[in-house]
């Protein structure tokens, strides 16, 4: 129901008794320095004087700037087993890991930290913890003539589900990207729920790209 939430413009889900699993990243007593670093669910965040790639963060100049760092990183992080996984908010200097979706399958997300000095970082568990699958849910979707869909428009990444997550090589990226809704709904023996939808790209108003292929 999640995918169909995605994929109607305007659409809604309500669920009962479902909650959402959560974890914290807390900094403490001193920046961290360069190399120190916090691994979520596979993929790692490392604080470096000089950043270089996208999971790559700026030491700030006190640890809870270095808290909002992490927080920002993690949000605008493409790769799937983040982006499709959790969400962060920060508060001080303690970083909020939620999973984007009601359900126990968020506490599988894994939580490591890795210090120089462990002192200066501590996690709430080795995984998230307290998701719950919702007893049931509800997908309302409304009548959305007259909906920008260039509005809501956000990245979509087509990953193979054959490579692991950690290889983008063969990603197909499009940043810009957004259904207008128009799709069947099927029911199969072999697969319990088929949609098929289309999506339309959008060039990126800044640059004008429209997609790329391969690492990101």
């Amino acid at each position: 129901l999640e995918n169909l939430v995605r994929i109607m413009p305007g659409a809604t889900l309500v669920g009962a008794g479902g909650a959402e699993a959560t974890g914290t990243v807390t900094l403490a007593n001193a920046v961290p320095v360069t190399g120190d670093s916090v691994t979520i669910n596979g993929v790692v965040f490392t604080y470096r004087t000089v950043p270089a790639l996208q999971t790559d963060m700026p030491i700030g100049a006190n640890f809870a700037a270095c808290a909002v760092t992490l927080a920002e990183t993690v949000n605008i992080c493409d790769n799937p087993s983040i982006s499709g996984y959790v969400t962060a908010t920060v508060s001080g200097a303690i970083v909020t890991l939620t999973a984007i979706e009601d359900g126990v399958f968020g506490n599988a997300v894994t939580l490591v930290k890795t210090f120089a000095t462990g002192a200066n970082c501590s996690v709430s568990g080795a995984t998230l913890a307290g998701g719950v699958d919702a007893t049931s849910q509800t997908v309302t979707v409304p009548n959305a003539v007259g909906t920008s869909l260039l509005a809501l428009a956000q990245q979509l990444v087509i990953h193979p589900v054959a490579n692991a997550p950690t290889d983008l090589s063969d990603d197909f990226v499009i940043p810009l990207a957004m259904t207008p809704g128009a799709m069947q709904f099927s029911y199969k023996l072999d697969q319990e729920r088929i949609f098929d939808c289309e999506f339309v790209a959008y060039p990126n108003a800044v640059n004008g790209e429209l997609f790329t292929v391969g690492n990101h």
